[in-house]
């Protein structure tokens, strides 16, 4: 679960909420009508990311993001289509790590 592995990837188009651990083996986009809120641990392999595309939404609240295996992952990317974009709530602040994607960086973009 190391590598990110295409195969395994993961689209979310419903209300979703994650509560418990979880190794991800892809990337995991939100797409319009989704949204998903962690609570929880969420590890990524290398190289993955989590995108939040316009109409859709990204709920955080206290999950740690990170990538378990000693890469980095590519972090959080919010699309953006004329003057709709991704939305990103933060419930209570997340700690991301081993990406050179930052909290303070989602706070700029959001």
């Amino acid at each position: 679960w190391c590598e990110r592995n295409p195969l395994h990837d993961i689209v979310i188009d419903k209300p979703t909420v994650w509560s418990s651990a979880l190794d991800l083996e892809g990337n995991d986009t939100i797409v319009e009508g989704g949204s998903l809120e962690l609570n929880c641990r969420v590890s990524f392999p290398r190289n993955a990311t989590l995108e939040v595309r316009p109409g859709a939404t990204l709920i955080l609240n206290g999950a740690t993001l990170e990538s378990d295996c000693g890469g980095y992952w590519k972090g959080i990317y919010i699309g953006k289509y004329g003057k709709e974009k991704g939305i990103v709530e933060i419930k209570r602040k997340p700690e991301i790590t081993h990406t050179d994607f930052s909290y303070e960086d989602l706070l700029k973009i959001r």
